[in-house]
């Protein structure tokens, strides 16, 4: 998963890096450009020099987070993994990875589900997300594809079956992980995406066998 510094950050990646800050915390509609300007000591003119809109803005906070979440240069997987635990565990601590850096990215110590509740506000402000979305997606089922190609303990597990189905077996079931923890916990905290996490990779093996 790929970081951008937020410590030695051009302006244009300050703006993006205080906008979603203040876009989780106050929502997209409640964020105006003296909020953006008081927060990064930018001026109005030099935000608009990068961005000519609050919407093109959004955008960028959007495309910002699908390159944090790319978990390829994050682990070698021939050496990495060689089962079905290894993946698991792997792809579990890579989650736990993106949440911790997301946390300080947006500098909040807990994640209430509230106030995740901004990106469907979003999706709904700027249809062009859902491209963004889309890509992630695509990124996290072509990842999970590619660490199912490299089980080999026990390769009769997949023989005869399309890698990008079970991929995508499996994508839903984490996506519904994800799910249970931001609306039925609550919260997000770690120890709720280990459980719901642990417990779809649980159900995807049991459908394997």
């Amino acid at each position: 998963m790929k970081t951008l510094s937020i410590k030695k950050t051009s302006a244009k990646e300050k703006i993006v890096t205080v906008a979603l800050q203040l876009f989780f915390e106050h929502g997209y509609k409640g964020v105006s450009y003296e909020m953006l300007m008081s927060k990064t000591g930018l001026s109005k003119g030099a935000i608009y020099h990068h961005f000519t809109s609050k919407n093109e803005l959004l955008v960028s906070t959007f495309s910002f987070l699908a390159a944090s979440f790319d978990e390829n240069s994050k682990i070698n997987f021939e050496d990495e993994i060689s089962d079905f635990k290894s993946f698991k565990k792997i792809f579990i601590r890579l989650k736990l990875e993106q949440l911790s850096n997301f946390k300080k990215m947006i500098k909040a110590e807990s994640l209430k589900s509230n106030k995740l509740l901004f990106f469907v506000e979003a999706l709904n402000e700027n249809k062009k997300l859902i491209h963004v979305v889309n890509k992630i997606m695509k990124q996290e089922k072509l990842f999970i594809e590619k660490c199912l190609s490299f089980i080999k303990s026990n390769p009769s597990l997949l023989k005869g079956k399309s890698l990008s189905v079970w991929a995508e077996i499996l994508f839903l079931l984490l996506q519904g992980a994800e799910a249970k923890t931001f609306f039925v916990e609550g919260e997000v905290t770690e120890t709720n995406f280990r459980k719901y996490y642990a417990k779809a990779f649980d159900n995807f093996e049991n459908l394997l066998h």
